[in-house]
């Protein structure tokens, strides 16, 4: 006899006190394919840390099942701790940009430089180097 388990889908979205509109996230979870009935929604300020109902959804979660969490990149920019997390993350992408550029300069510079060992002005290059004949051993008759 094989004994299957259901997995079930559940929802979870919270909104703020200043922020009663549900609609946008019920309707995400529901096209997520979360059951009305399987949604939990949470009225709380984000300077609260407990979280009764995101706790009530996650005491059900069992093996298999799924939680949706609905609209929960809002950052409150209001707090000391987002302004130093924006401040540390302008700082690395203004890092990162920095290197790129740094790279590709020095890139252009190296292919530059290249270009002038190799090539003379008259497009010719410098030191053409072995042909692929004397390379390989085989005599190359004289230019008359």
């Amino acid at each position: 006899m094989i004994i299957r388990t259901l997995s079930r889908l559940f929802g979870y979205s919270r909104v703020s006190t200043s922020d009663l509109d549900w609609a946008l996230r019920v309707d995400a979870l529901s096209k997520a394919g979360v059951d009305d009935r399987d949604i939990f929604r949470e009225k709380q300020s984000g300077a609260k840390a407990e979280r009764q109902e995101l706790r009530r959804v996650l005491d059900l979660l069992r093996s298999g099942d799924k939680l949706v969490v609905s609209l929960m990149d809002r950052i409150d920019a209001g707090t000391a701790t987002s302004r130093m997390l924006f401040g540390i993350f302008a700082v690395l992408a203004e890092f990162e940009r920095n290197l790129i550029s740094e790279r590709s300069k020095a890139g252009q510079a190296i292919a530059r430089a290249a270009t002038r060992r190799s090539v003379r002005p008259n497009g010719h290059r410098a030191d053409p180097g072995p042909s692929s004949s004397r390379a390989h051993g085989v005599p190359v008759p004289p230019v008359d």
